[in-house]
């Protein structure tokens, strides 16, 4: 069956398909456009807002519905691990199970990828205002105790178009203080009070898409749609293939065998695991899986499903003397009382326990002499990636402070009062890929991420715990340490390495699987995101990312679907 043309249809609700279509809708000639989505959620469940269960709600029962749990093949640096390579699903797309960290790239990142692509719209001059435009920041009142730690400019408090709602707390954990006190102590780690201005490196707090002790979503950026009759948008709706007609996109074909026809053009928003796979199934992608799964090529291109970069991370557990920790997550988590009570005070009001556990969380990013000075920096060192490595402001690795502790939510009763630290390592090098196993489109692609497959990331993640581990084992600090649930058998390399390989996951911040370039013989999309070779099929993803953000990248998901919209309504002439 063949349905009316649209002008436009958007493949994928998260926050770059999302962003998209709403920007698309409300251009001034109001264009039609299709948004199709996979997942059956309209966003609109409650339970799946609640500020503190940001890091958990991913695991949850209640999720199941926004979840796909899609998995690794088993990883030949951790010890033949298959890692969780979990996606979110439904209206808001995996922006609707992620943690709600809102950090924004710095200055130096946003000008590569200007560089890379040769798309200026990339650089941080630009996205400064595009991230103007997606954000509504709401600040509550920062307590007094905070405010070396966190200043926000100006410009900042004055930003409130955008559909996701940024901010903080209007109650502060009080775990986070004596966290962000003893860091402060650290030689060479400055205070950076406000890592959202295009200069991440140093201890600060996060940013929040959470408003009211309510997390925001991709979904918002369609609320205020419902009166717009020329935006349509189906739920439950598989898209198999693009539909072609010669080299142009015409369209996409359903699960169910029904065409929906676009008059202008077919945006891919799929992100980073199923973009390629849709790709693939259309009949563009290497050369060989088409022929092994008899898929009839429209055009080849190498380079689709290459390029998989991750960010990757370990947890680090010491258990603590209650009166240092300054929390109540230890009882609350043990109370099944406490939490169903603290349920019901966040549907009445969005207060209590629910609007404040890990509603603040710290962050160190920071660079080390023994990384950048290491073996494994200088092999880099004559390359693209090297030269983009030792700029000033592009941080190797994070450390997450006051974060989620996930044996609070496991095993709560045997968990000792205890405080979590997450090393992430944020400027991977090491490059995976996303391959078809069957000509069935239902099926997924395997993703083989290969983490730990560059020397650099292995010796970013030595130098990186060396660093946590002296800063935890300073006097002052543990001396309120009662014992180690999750930490390294020792100090050398090799311990260091091992430890990784048995508890390193995926952060899921995964991209480049069609990465965009300024020639098709080494990308899959031109810089006005365009697929090479085609006509009227583009992609605006995370897939599209020749380097991986050092950040918490759904900022950077809502920035390509917003640069999308601004291309296209130009192109068209249609504001």
């Amino acid at each position: 069956m063949t349905l009316d043309a649209f002008d436009f249809i958007v493949v994928g609700a998260g926050p770059s398909g999302a962003t998209l279509a709403s920007t698309l809708a409300k251009a001034a000639s109001r264009p039609t456009v299709l948004l199709l989505e996979a997942g059956s959620s309209d966003g609109s469940d409650e339970l799946g807002r609640v500020a503190g269960e940001r890091s958990f709600y991913f695991l949850s029962e209640h999720a199941r519905s926004s979840v796909i749990n899609y998995e690794t093949v088993p990883q030949e640096n951790l010890n033949a691990q298959v890692i969780p390579y979990t996606r979110g699903r439904g209206l808001g797309g995996s922006s609707a199970v992620n943690f709600s960290m809102w950090t924004i790239p710095p200055k130096e990142w946003h000008d590569e990828i200007a560089a890379r692509t040769g798309n200026r719209q990339w650089s941080w001059a630009n996205a400064q205002k595009r991230y103007m435009r997606v954000e509504s920041t709401r600040l509550a009142d920062i307590p007094s105790e905070y405010g070396q730690y966190l200043q926000p400019k100006p410009e900042d408090l004055g930003k409130v178009a955008g559909g996701i709602k940024v901010g903080f707390p209007h109650k502060f954990e009080d775990s986070l203080l004596p966290e962000l006190d003893a860091w402060r102590e650290v030689d060479g780690l400055r205070v950076n009070p406000d890592s959202n201005d295009g200069d991440t490196i140093g201890l600060s707090v996060c940013w929040n898409s959470i408003h009211d002790g309510r997390r925001s979503t991709a979904a918002d950026m369609l609320s205020d749609t419902s009166e717009l009759p020329n935006l349509t948008i189906l739920k439950d709706t598989h898209v198999t293939r693009v539909f072609f007609e010669e080299l142009v996109a015409v369209g996409v074909v359903t699960a169910g065998g029904t065409i929906h026809r676009a008059s202008k053009e077919v945006i891919l928003c799929c992100g980073t695991l199923d973009t390629p796979k849709l790709l693939m199934h259309s009949g563009i992608g290497p050369a060989g899986q088409l022929s092994k799964f008899g898929i009839p090529p429209v055009r080849e291109n190498n380079h689709i499903g290459q390029h998989l970069h991750d960010h990757c991370n370990a947890p680090w557990v010491l258990a603590r003397s209650p009166a240092s920790l300054r929390s109540i997550r230890t009882d609350f988590y043990r109370s099944k009382a406490a939490q169903a009570e603290a349920l019901s005070q966040w549907k009445k009001d969005r207060t209590g326990p629910l609007a404040e556990i890990s509603g603040v969380i710290g962050l160190v990013l920071q660079r080390l002499d023994a990384i950048d000075e290491s073996e494994e920096a200088k092999q880099l060192a004559q390359t693209s990636d090297g030269e983009y490595l030792r700029q000033p402001g592009i941080p190797p690795f994070e450390i997450i402070l006051n974060g989620p502790n996930f044996g609070h939510y496991h095993v709560p009763d045997k968990l000792p009062p205890s405080q979590a630290y997450t090393i992430v390592l944020v400027a991977t090098q090491s490059r995976g890929e996303v391959t078809l196993q069957s000509s069935d489109p239902s099926i997924p692609l395997l993703f083989n991420p290969k983490i730990f497959s560059h020397p650099y990331d292995r010796r970013v993640a030595i130098e990186a715990s060396k660093y946590l581990m002296d800063v935890l084992e300073r006097p002052t600090y543990s001396k309120d340490t009662t014992g180690r649930i999750r930490w390294p058998a020792g100090r050398s390399d090799e311990e260091l390495l091992e430890y990784w390989r048995q508890n390193t996951k995926s952060t899921w911040h995964m991209c480049g699987t069609v990465r965009m370039g300024q020639n098709g013989e080494d990308s899959c999309v031109d810089n006005k995101f365009r697929v090479w070779e085609v006509q009227r099929l583009r992609v605006a993803d995370l897939s599209v990312l020749p380097v991986i953000p050092p950040a918490h990248p759904q900022t950077v998901a809502y920035l390509a679907g917003l640069m999308m919209a601004d291309q296209l309504v130009h192109e068209y002439d249609l504001d």
